[in-house]
């Protein structure tokens, strides 16, 4: 029900190319699980430093939902163990460097995550809620990086477009 298109097409696809076996329906999730370490990575180490980043990874790489999730294809939100360090990187990263193009980027993966699971919505939120709290809280990051937090917003908008066109005619 809360499964969207494009987790339903990669995993469609991976059966595709490896065949109707384990391996075939495992890909995507697997694949996944172990994008999310090196996202985990990067994301750490833009907030916290190398040396937290390198633990925040090894962690992961070790926790045992983290490896049992990956290897079931029947929870989409592994994809978002990938997916949501990974925009949320690329977010702070354009504010930051004032980075046009990781704003850009962070909005289009934001958009895919739109049609793979609903925790997008949720990241989504947190975003808006961050943004706010820099805007109160008057912090020179988002004085500068204004213009490629809104580059973040239209790309994910222009991205999630057939998506959201899709959920306005189907609500159910």
């Amino acid at each position: 029900a809360n499964i969207g298109s494009l987790y339903l097409h990669a995993i469609n696809w991976a059966i595709a190319v490896f065949g109707r076996t384990p391996f075939g329906l495992r890909f995507v999730p697997a694949l996944a699980g172990s994008l999310a370490v090196p996202a985990a990575y990067l994301l750490a180490r833009q907030l916290f430093g190398r040396r937290i980043a390198v633990y925040a990874a090894l962690l992961l790489a070790v926790s045992h939902a983290h490896l049992h999730f990956s290897r079931i294809s029947s929870v989409p939100y592994i994809l978002g163990t990938f997916l949501i360090p990974l925009e949320i990187f690329l977010f702070i990263r354009a504010l930051q460097r004032r980075s046009s193009f990781s704003a850009a980027l962070g909005g289009v993966v934001l958009a895919i995550h739109f049609s793979v699971y609903l925790t997008a919505q949720i990241v989504a939120a947190l975003l808006v809620v961050f943004v706010v709290i820099l805007i109160l809280a008057r912090q020179p990051l988002i004085r500068r990086g204004w213009r490629q937090a809104v580059v973040f917003a239209v790309s994910a908008v222009i991205v999630a477009l057939p998506q959201l066109a899709y959920n306005f005619d189907n609500p159910d």
